[in-house]
């Protein structure tokens, strides 16, 4: 899974449609960085101070057929000059800011 910030997605969008490419070809914005899911909940649950006695992993293997999704971002930097520029530590970060700031609880229960 690559994750990717929602500001590095709107300036690749519009890095695209301000120069649009000859002909039809995919162009992917992304990171180029699969992290485990283990590390997204770590990275959470230090961006909100909550306890981390609340996550519980799985003996850590993934399963069979199951891949690591990543972009290929080669296009992107080569004919935009676009390259993701969010770290995910910092990219959770600034959720959780904006969650707080909004009045929302990013500890509260999803449920």
């Amino acid at each position: 899974r690559d994750l990717l910030h929602v500001g590095d997605a709107v300036d690749g969008l519009l890095a695209l449609a301000a120069r649009p490419l000859a002909g039809c070809q995919p162009v992917n914005i992304g990171t180029e960085v699969a992290p485990t899911m283990r590390e997204v909940v770590q990275l959470v649950l230090a961006a909100t101070g909550a306890d981390p006695a609340l996550a519980q992993f799985g003996a850590g293997k993934s399963r069979p057929g199951i891949a690591d999704l990543l972009t290929d971002c080669t296009l992107a930097a080569e004919s935009i000059g676009w390259h993701a520029r969010t770290p995910l530590a910092d990219g959770i970060a600034l959720t959780v800011a904006a969650l707080t700031s909004s009045g929302a609880d990013p500890r509260a229960d999803a449920a």
